[in-house]
C-alpha cells in the first residue's frame, strides 16, 4: 500500500502540492485527475523520487521512502511512464497486444507452434479482459481515440 501524507511541494510562492493526503491499495487501479497545472506531474515526480517534497511524508509497504533515491524507489516496484502512445496504427489492438506479449514472453519472432500460438491468445484474452477492452480487439489502433490507445 502506498500511504502519502500531509504532501507539499513549493516552487518559490508556487504551492504546487497542497496538503495532499492517499491511502492507494496494492488491490485495483486508481486514477490522479484534475486540470493542467494542477500538480500531477509534480505529485508523480515526488513519489518516484525525481524531485523533494518540501514537506509531508510517503510510505510504501510501511516503509518510509520519502527522501530515497529513484533508482531505491524503482527497485521496491514504483516507477512512472510516460504518456506516450507506441501501437502500431495499421494493426488491430489484439494484433498490437500480441505483439507486446510475444516481447514480453521472450520469444519475439515469428513462432508457427500450436503451444506458443494458444499461450499468446491466452494472454491476450487475460490481458483485454483485465483492461475490460475485449469489444475493442478487432479494431484498427489508428481508429481509437488518443484515451484508448
Amino acid at each position: 500500500m502506498l500511504k502519502i501524507s500531509n504532501l507539499n511541494k513549493s516552487f518559490g510562492g508556487l504551492r504546487a502540492v497542497d496538503q495532499v493526503n492517499l491511502n492507494i491499495d496494492r488491490i485495483g487501479i486508481t486514477a490522479i485527475i484534475g486540470p493542467n497545472g494542477a500538480g500531477k506531474t509534480t505529485l508523480f515526480n515526488i513519489i518516484t523520487g525525481c524531485l523533494r517534497s518540501s514537506s509531508g511524508s510517503i510510505n510504501f509497504e510501511n516503509n518510509n521512502i520519502s527522501n530515497l533515491s529513484t533508482n531505491a524507489i524503482a527497485k521496491l516496484g514504483i516507477s512512472r511512464t510516460l504518456q506516450v502512445k507506441s501501437v502500431f496504427a495499421n494493426l488491430t489492438v489484439e494484433e498490437n497486444l500480441s505483439t507486446a506479449l510475444q516481447r514480453k514472453l521472450g520469444f519475439f519472432k515469428i513462432k508457427n507452434n500450436k503451444r506458443d500460438i494458444a499461450l499468446i491468445k491466452s494472454e491476450v484474452l487475460r490481458v483485454s479482459t483485465m483492461l475490460k477492452i475485449n469489444d475493442k480487439l478487432n479494431l484498427v489502433s489508428s481508429s481509437l481515440s488518443y484515451g484508448d490507445i
